[in-house]
């Protein structure tokens, strides 16, 4: 309501005609008046609701000007300005009307004009008065109603950092009534205790400086301890000095907001690195090809930074001054549709699957393009080289099998089916067990894991075909693993030739041990029986000569013999003192023959990996000496290092020559005038290198030949 508004005033008075003149003064005095009188009090309590002021007379008929007040303050509980207007000398009249309630209390009398004048401020200044008070009410009652059903928190804080006031939005936050908030300290009760000092510092500041606006976002602990983000406006509330008195802060939970943020910053975040993560190429271009963004993939294939390349032209980057023919980018923008097209680009040396995905707005028109580009160019190569291998596979002569680790046939190569005779369906669904009668079904477990323990092995068995034949294998397995599944890769091949001619040079080599053997020593029995004292000196030569070459074919099928028992020898621990002292008995009687001395310098119980043929290495190195090096000492010692065993045999003769050295290993290689058959120390070498050991010659510091032997540890 505007304070220059009419103001009307009811005016009772049981005189008409003092009625009368009131109503003309008050008219005259004051334009914004319009007065209007009634004769009775109870006519009063009937009208007054309906006016702005009221003057009344105090004795009157009736209801009295003091019963009157009263039943307007009291009965209808009404704060209508009141003025009584009575007459002179009635000053108790007064005081009880101002203590009932009365605004105002004017005698009547005097100069009228006067008089009147000062009715007509009273009326005027007590109404403007109860307007501003019944705004200043309508406005608190307006801000209490916004302050407790706001949906903001809004806390009030005095100087001293208590809570003074908080609506319901702050209590539901908190968990909190508001008989428990008010009184409180703000800072000590409702803020982290890691902020609470810096809280205070800028409550502080904020209530010093007299900012009348302060924002920040800072964290509250509800009753059950969870911290919340709250976005806050602070106020200063002053005082009618305009001192500060206290602060009222609103604010807003926005911890869901900021996470929101953090959670959409994070997945920005993401999908950058997934983009940036993506091996394909991923572009995104205007309609009219412009490019708005590109993986670092994209950037690696056009060799061009980020920079340069947002903004450029799509057929610019890959080296085009023109879009390019049957461009997939215009392709979906024209059917609106994703588009899959495959090409070579040959400014880049690339084929390339395009894949254009149009996105459209509200309008159904084209926003912008992404394009996801696959290199197929390596695809291409690596189908072009499975094709070889896969054709190389199916026309192998050998068998290849893929089985699963229960036995079943995953896939098998012609060379299979055309062996076995079975279709490549047929074979599908057959196991190991159905092409190989002696691989029965409860050894496919131990077989499959020995093969995935050692990742590889070889061995012989049969196979049947489908009409029952049966021929030699020689299986080499292999463990893989392809695409999170397990397979042994077996490759199986005929041996059928390969046993027969076994079988040939078995029965070859049984006929060269027995029967010439056997010759052999027939024709030193008879040369025994010959009587040499009988015979010419010129013909005994001869017949030593025999004798000496029928020795030599003995030797010779004795290191055959040795030899093929080479690749059959296994291998273990073995007492290395125990063979040398064995070797060294058999030799003993040939080395006192010749004057040689044989020393062991090998400690008990010294162990290496090796087999039972270590004595034919030691026997021949032993034997070479005696035979060849003309000492008078052979000496052996055995020396552990961290990593073998070292059997040393060396001698005081007249050592090896420095240009045979390299060759005294060779197969067939013979010197001196009692060479042997040139397959000892071959022999020896083969053994050594059996056990997975060396074995190295040079000169004896005493002039002979050392021979180094090293063996693996136990």
């Amino acid at each position: 309501m505007n304070i220059q508004e009419d103001i009307e005033v009811l005016v009772v008075d049981d005189e008409p005609s003092f009625l009368k003149l009131t109503e003309v003064f008050l008219d005259q005095v004051d334009r914004w008046l319009e007065v209007d009188g009634v004769l009775s009090s109870y006519e009063a309590l009937e009208l007054f609701s309906d006016y702005d002021c009221l003057v009344s007379d105090y004795q009157m008929p009736g209801l009295d000007g003091i019963e009157l007040l009263e039943k307007i303050r009291n009965e209808f509980e009404s704060d209508i300005p009141f003025i009584m207007f009575t007459g002179k000398g009635r000053e108790e009249i007064a005081m009880e009307a101002l203590n009932i309630g009365a605004d105002r209390y004017i005698q009547k009398g005097g100069d009228p004009k006067t008089q009147f004048h000062e009715l007509a401020h009273s009326i005027v200044s007590t109404t403007k008065e109860r307007r501003m008070e019944k705004k200043y009410k309508q406005e608190k009652r307006r801000a209490e109603k916004y302050f407790e059903t706001a949906q903001v928190i809004m806390v009030v804080i005095d100087l001293d950092g208590e809570i003074i006031q908080a609506n319901q939005k702050t209590c539901q936050l908190l968990g909190y009534t508001k008989e428990e908030l008010v009184g409180k300290d703000w800072i000590s009760n409702f803020v982290p205790e890691r902020n609470r000092q810096q809280a205070r510092e800028t409550h502080q500041h904020f209530l010093k400086t007299g900012e009348k606006n302060f924002a920040e976002k800072s964290p509250v602990i509800t009753r059950s301890g969870e911290e919340r983000i709250i976005s806050w406006h602070n106020s200063t509330i002053e005082n009618e000095k305009n001192d500060v008195i206290a602060s009222i802060n609103s604010g807003i939970d926005v911890t869901e907001e900021l996470s929101r943020e953090k959670e959409i910053k994070e997945k920005t975040w993401m999908l950058e690195g997934m983009l940036n993560g993506i091996m394909d190429i991923v572009a995104f271009q205007l309609p009219d090809h412009t490019t708005i963004k590109i993986n670092q993939k994209g950037l690696e294939l056009i060799e061009d930074s980020y920079n340069e390349a947002v903004g450029e032209k799509c057929y610019k980057l890959v080296g085009k001054q023109e879009p390019c023919e049957e461009c997939p980018a215009e392709k979906s923008i024209e059917t609106k549709k994703r588009e899959i097209t495959e090409k070579y680009f040959p400014e880049l040396d690339r084929h390339l699957e395009v894949i254009t995905t149009p996105i459209l707005n509200e309008n159904n028109k084209v926003e912008f393009i992404i394009e996801h580009a696959r290199d197929l160019s390596r695809i291409k190569e690596l189908a072009k080289k499975h094709r070889l291998i896969k054709k190389s596979v199916e026309q192998a002569t050998i068998e290849i099998y893929w089985i699963t680790p229960h036995g079943e046939f995953r896939y098998t190569n012609k060379a299979v089916q055309n062996k076995l005779g079975y279709t490549k369906k047929e074979l599908k669904g057959m196991y190991v067990w159905d092409v190989d009668p002696e691989y029965p079904k409860k050894r496919r477990e131990y077989h499959y894991q020995k093969v995935k323990e050692k990742g590889s092995t070889t061995f012989e068995t049969k196979h049947k075909t489908k009409n029952g034949e049966i021929y030699p294998v020689q299986v080499t397995s292999h463990y893989l693993e392809h695409e999170g599944q397990e397979f042994e890769l077996a490759f199986a091949k005929d041996i059928t030739e390969q046993k027969r001619k076994q079988k040939r040079q078995k029965f070859l080599h049984r006929l060269l041990r027995h029967d010439i053997s056997n010759k052999c020593q027939i024709i030193q029995g008879y040369l025994d029986l010959i009587d040499k004292e009988k015979i010419p000196e010129k013909d005994r030569e001869i017949i030593d000569k025999i004798k000496q070459s029928a020795n030599e074919q003995n030797q010779i099928i004795e290191k055959v013999r040795t030899l093929r028992k080479i690749d059959k020898e296994k291998t273990k621990p073995i007492d290395i003192n125990k063979t040398i002292e064995g070797t060294i008995k058999t030799n003993k009687p040939q080395a006192q023959k010749n004057n040689i001395e044989i020393k062991n310098q090998t400690p008990k119980q010294t162990k290496a990996i090796a087999g039972n043929l270590l004595k034919e290495v030691i026997n021949n190195i032993i034997t070479n000496a005696i035979k060849h090096a003309e000492c008078s000492q052979i000496q052996i010692k055995t020396q552990e290092t961290p990593n073998n065993i070292k059997i040393t045999i060396e001698d005081d003769g007249k050592g090896i020559p420095e240009q045979r050295k390299q060759k005294i290993f060779k197969k067939g290689y013979k010197a001196g005038k009692n060479k042997g058959t040139g397959l000892g120390l071959h022999i020896t070498k083969k053994i050594i290198k059996g056990y997975n050991g060396q074995i190295k010659v040079k000169n004896s510091p005493t002039g002979g030949a050392k021979f180094d032997i090293y063996l693996q540890k136990p």
